[in-house]
């Protein structure tokens, strides 16, 4: 009498699938989490602080505090709308080369963006450029001089 092996053979297949559908390896017991809400809550920008002075000549230092409920990934610093520089990290700053720019008022801005793309903007801020050194002439005291005789 020969024995016929099939029935024994198919034993070791069935008890693999039946445990990986026990463990939730197949049969959709595992869910993935829903995403998180997206951020649409914008940064918050303080003024834009600078050197306590009337005019600025050579490099000034702008600086601003910004804050984000995720967290703040740039900002960037503008003079009259064209960026001059930007920072990743807080606090906040940039070195401004006044030389760059023509004497007179200019408006200073800085815009905050999140991690997820929402954008703020500061108060602008107009300040005065002076680089060129303006001279008075003064003839005060020429009337000490002598001519020779």
């Amino acid at each position: 009498m020969t024995s016929d092996n099939r029935f024994f053979s198919a034993i070791p297949f069935f008890l693999a699938v039946a445990v990986l559908h026990g463990c939730g390896g197949g049969g959709g017991g595992s869910r993935t989490p829903p995403p998180p809400p997206p951020d649409t809550t914008v940064p918050t920008v303080g003024a834009i602080q600078t050197a306590a002075a009337s005019s600025f000549n050579r490099t000034t230092t702008l600086s601003v505090t910004a804050s984000d409920n995720v967290g703040v990934a740039e900002v960037r610093f503008l003079v009259d709308g064209n960026l001059i520089g930007s920072d990743t990290t807080a606090p906040f700053s940039v070195a401004w080369d006044t030389t760059a720019v023509a004497d007179g008022n200019h408006v200073l801005r800085a815009e905050a963006e999140d991690v997820a793309g929402n954008v703020a903007q500061s108060a602008e801020l107009t300040v005065a450029v002076q680089n060129t050194l303006q001279f008075t002439p003064s003839l005060s005291g020429a009337e000490g001089i002598r001519r020779p005789v």
